[in-house]
């Protein structure tokens, strides 16, 4: 019986820490760079500061993470994991050179995204930035696609978002007829994950993006048939 008590509260306190995580704000702190390489490092807080993670990603893989339970540094030592996923990811590559076949036009996601789309996705920034206005925001960079019609499709969007974003230093410079992704950008505020939750999921639920979600996955499975 004291067994059962004592499991009990203990499953009691896991879920009080868990509704605490999704109704307390988590504060963060995010800058990343891109030009030859990619660098993103970042910092969450919860719990007024009491639990604290850093971490640094290089290209993609996530080369340090440090916990700060109560301002007590944990690093926590993942290259051993990254080494063996890139052996790993080697091998497939030299497999999949071996058995190669002919090459189909790759498909690009936004090729599953309407005009009807992206008009529910402005909406969706528009609703979610009164909850999650960082405050801080720096932006500096170069996009551009092979199709000058995509990148005139991302000139649409930023320039729909910018009475949201007229208040900070953002420069964003569209290429047309070459696929370039380059630049940095500092952002830093907080959020509230229940509130964060709740309007995703009314994204996801709406009609056009279950149509663009079902297209996307219809692809993706023509994709692997072709290579399979």
């Amino acid at each position: 019986m004291i067994i059962w008590a004592i499991l009990g509260y203990l499953l009691l306190f896991i879920i009080f820490i868990l509704i605490l995580f999704i109704v307390l704000p988590i504060e963060y702190a995010v800058g990343a760079c891109k030009h030859e390489k990619t660098m993103l490092q970042g910092r969450i807080s919860c719990f007024w500061k009491i639990i604290e993670v850093n971490f640094t990603m290089m290209d993609s893989h996530m080369s340090k993470i440090i916990v700060k339970p109560l301002g007590i540094s944990i690093p926590i030592d993942i290259k051993d994991d990254i080494s063996v996923k890139k052996s790993k990811k080697s091998k497939k590559v030299k497999d999949k050179k071996k058995t190669s076949k002919p090459k189909k036009k790759d498909w690009s996601i936004l090729e599953d995204f309407n005009q009807e789309t992206i008009s529910i996705l402005i909406d969706f920034i528009k609703r979610i930035w009164k909850y999650l206005k960082p405050k801080k925001l720096v932006v500096k960079g170069k996009y551009g696609f092979d199709d000058p019609y995509y990148t005139a499709m991302g000139l649409v969007i930023t320039s729909s978002l910018y009475p949201l974003i007229k208040d900070y230093p953002v420069s964003l410079t569209p290429s047309f007829g070459e696929a370039v992704l380059e630049g940095e950008f500092k952002i830093q505020g907080r959020i509230v994950i229940v509130t964060l939750l709740i309007v995703i999921i009314r994204l996801i639920l709406s009609k056009p993006m279950i149509k663009t979600i079902k297209s996307i996955r219809k692809n993706k499975k023509e994709e692997k048939k072709y290579v399979s």
